[in-house]
């Protein structure tokens, strides 16, 4: 370091850099294109994360600013998602929008949260945005958000769910022909294949042996 007076040497410093992470990567979606504007971009890191592997993250911003994320999706489906803020509280927001109209919002220390929406028909533009208001910053002053999924239902309808000798069962409808898979799972987070159809007529039943032990199970039916 130098200045008109002379030049002094520093202490040994470690420059560390980090690998940089795609947003589809960080928020475990290739199937839906990620846009991000506002005052400075939202990105994919490693070190806060749900999945223990990445996340994406607002950018620094500064006193009104916003940082957003968003994607478009075609409903009817359902989207979930994990997310996460460290703000002032009750000033500085992570919001979620659908259509340019809030849905929800975290403000204050709050770890990572499962949302989940239902989405209409239609064309929809979903958005996530970190905002601050004109003074005061507390916190890392950002939002996280993780593990975004989307299962579109326009093609899958359930009509009935029941359990019966031990089994629980439900019926849903497709198109004959076209190839469904039941995935199965105890936490909304991982889901396992659990057997395939291919239709032959407009209704499929699904049946699995109850488990001692689950106490919650979750399903979702999808095209390949």
């Amino acid at each position: 370091m130098s200045n008109a007076f002379g030049t002094v040497e520093s202490d040994t410093a470690t420059l560390v850099v980090l690998a940089a992470v795609p947003l589809a990567d960080a928020l475990d979606n290739h199937d839906l294109t990620w846009n991000t504007g506002g005052d400075a971009l939202w990105f994919g890191q490693q070190v806060v994360h749900y999945d223990g592997v990445d996340a994406a993250q607002s950018a620094a911003i500064t006193h009104g600013g916003v940082s957003w994320l968003e994607t478009s999706v075609t409903g009817p489906g359902i989207l979930s998602f994990r997310w996460k803020v460290s703000s002032e509280p009750s000033f500085d927001f992570l919001r979620f929008y659908r259509n340019g109209t809030l849905q929800t919002q975290i403000s204050g220390e709050i770890n990572w949260q499962l949302r989940t929406f239902n989405i209409p028909a239609g064309n929809h533009t979903i958005r996530w945005a970190y905002t601050k208001d004109l003074s005061v910053s507390e916190g890392a002053d950002m939002g996280w958000v993780d593990q975004v999924t989307y299962v579109p239902a326009a093609a899958v309808v359930p009509t009935s769910a029941t359990v019966i000798n031990g089994e629980f069962q439900f019926s849903f409808s497709g198109t004959p022909g076209v190839s469904y898979t039941v995935y199965g799972s105890t936490n909304f987070s991982t889901w396992i294949p659990l057997t395939n159809f291919i239709a032959t007529n407009s209704t499929m039943l699904f049946k699995e042996p109850v488990e001692p032990g689950f106490i919650r199970r979750f399903y979702r039916v999808r095209t390949p």
